[in-house]
């Protein structure tokens, strides 16, 4: 049964109402005086209340502006109750936030149609915010599951290794992984699903599963030709996943192969221009018939490698995306620091080139410094 609160400074308004509501299978309550609503709401549940504009004192439009400014009183429905007929005050009542209005004198029937009307609506409002909570529960439970399958530090003697992961909401829609071969390579495997949120975590989830069942000392491209054949059966049409496959030995041979990342940036320590190596593959999961090609590198010590996904190069300031030129340009002038400075110091380059706006995208890059292994 819902409790509705009456503020009006008329008693036989008060009684009228309190009758009608009564009669609709509500509970009223009421108060002559509109300095008292606080004070009721703090002692009783009200699901709605009648609220007069025009009164002695605090008048309800100025009462309306106090409660909507409550952060706990402010999601009850408010019906105004006037006889003036006046646009500018009605516009000012639900500018405010009100939820109706009633003219006075009152009339049964549109009363019980308001009542019920808003009463519905709170009920409807309620629900939505049960399952609000609801998903964010089960996004933080997501969130935990995504993170607990990234395998994300290895620490080798001949490899200096850091991350920038930064989900565009609660769960990502990029995907990395981190593994050693028998003879303790390191492979790397960076994805980017489709989208980001909850859909796209979903096929990372899966992307996870198929490179579990792939044998990881396979050539780069076989594995990449392996998770595209798994994923072009399994997920959605509309779904794809770009990535990248690498492997960096012990003796610095880097393989890789590509399929649909942004190329990789290698920054050379004898001081050379950066070397970008672009991918050949088209994304996964779009065509399974599809063979892929293997790129090779020979590192030397000092270089630096970074992979990365299409969020830190489609970052925009107004019409104007970041940029692969920019960001080898970028990280040609950071080489002299170490990666794990290189990432926080990209981070904040990022944010001042959209001059503070919300990333749109997950932002992923992956950075390796090769040395000799010891």
């Amino acid at each position: 049964m819902a409790h509705i609160l009456i503020v009006d400074d008329d008693p036989h308004i008060i009684q009228q109402l309190t009758v009608l509501t009564h009669s609709f299978g509500c509970t009223p309550l009421s108060t002559l005086y509109p300095d008292y609503l606080f004070e009721i709401l703090g002692s009783e549940p009200i699901d709605l209340i009648l609220l007069d504009v025009h009164m002695p004192g605090t008048d309800g439009v100025e009462l309306l502006k106090q409660l909507k400014k409550h952060p706990i009183y402010q999601r009850i429905p408010v019906i105004m109750l006037t006889g003036d007929t006046n646009i500018k005050l009605l516009a000012k009542c639900f500018q405010g936030g009100a939820t109706d209005f009633i003219n006075k004198p009152i009339k049964e029937v549109i009363l019980q149609s308001r009542v019920e009307s808003a009463l519905k609506m709170q009920e409807y409002v309620k629900k939505l915010e049960e399952l609000t909570l609801q998903l964010q529960d089960e996004l933080k439970l997501a969130e935990k599951v995504q993170r607990a399958t990234i395998h994300s530090q290895i620490d080798l003697p001949f490899l200096e290794s850091g991350k920038l992961y930064l989900p565009y909401g609660q769960v990502s829609g990029d995907i990395y992984d981190l593994s050693l071969t028998r003879n303790q390579s390191l492979n790397v495997f960076l994805g980017d699903a489709t989208g980001h949120g909850v859909s796209a975590a979903l096929i990372t989830m899966m992307v996870k599963m198929g490179l579990n069942t792939i044998n990881s000392e396979l050539s780069t491209n076989k594995v990449v030709h392996q998770l595209n054949q798994l994923l072009s059966t399994c997920i959605p049409l509309n779904m794809f996943v770009a990535s990248i496959f690498m492997r960096i030995t012990q003796d610095g041979m880097m393989s890789c192969c590509n399929g649909g990342i942004p190329p990789i940036i290698i920054i050379p320590a004898n001081q050379e221009k950066p070397v970008v190596i672009s991918g050949t593959g088209i994304i996964l999961g779009v065509k399974k018939s599809v063979r892929y090609s293997e790129n090779t590198y020979q590192l030397n010590p000092g270089d630096k490698i970074f992979v990365y996904t299409d969020g830190i190069t489609e970052c925009l300031r107004e019409e104007e995306p970041f940029g692969i030129s920019r960001l080898a340009e970028f990280l040609e002038k950071n080489a002299s620091y170490e990666v794990d400075t290189i990432l926080n110091n990209l981070l904040k380059h990022l944010t001042s080139f959209t001059e503070g706006q919300e990333f749109k995208d997950d932002i992923t890059m992956l950075a390796f410094e090769y040395k000799l292994p010891e």
